[in-house]
């Protein structure tokens, strides 16, 4: 009987080379900073395990993935048919000491999914700022506190 071949893993940039600056305007997104938030428990999620939450397309989703990965901060395996994300914790905490659980304390505090009027999903901000999943943001005086994430 062949045993099962291991799943392939996509992981980004090397250690080494993992940026800052990519990596905090990766987390400038509201939707990808709850993602930290979320895959701050160190298992591994499936791409599915996200959607009902958020109420985004799928692609919208696999983006906001990618850019994760790309700026190092998740990997990605790829298992069957299925992906699979978690967040690189050894990874980022050689890096940067410090960093990960500090931004992701702060996901985990900072913002939440809610439901508009419209039944979207949408993140809350203390700061008052708002986004867009593309990862504009801008704080405006007097603006609702939350980013409609569609």
């Amino acid at each position: 009987m062949r045993g099962r071949a291991a799943p392939d893993v996509l992981q980004g940039p090397e250690v080494g080379d993992i940026e800052l600056l990519e990596l905090l305007k990766a987390l400038a997104d509201p939707a990808r900073l709850y993602l930290l938030g979320r895959l701050s428990d160190g298992r591994w999620h499936r791409l599915g395990d996200y959607l009902p939450e958020l109420q985004v397309h799928k692609s919208t989703l696999s983006h906001h993935l990618k850019v994760l990965r790309e700026a190092g901060i998740t990997a990605t395996r790829v298992v069957g048919r299925d992906r699979e994300t978690c967040l690189r914790r050894d990874d980022l905490e050689l890096r940067f000491p410090g960093l990960l659980p500090a931004l992701a304390a702060g996901a985990r505090g900072a913002i939440r999914p809610d439901q508009d009027p419209d039944g979207r999903a949408v993140v809350t901000t203390p700061s008052g700022a708002t986004g867009s999943p593309t990862g504009d943001t801008a704080g405006a005086a007097g603006a609702d506190d939350r980013a409609r994430i569609s």
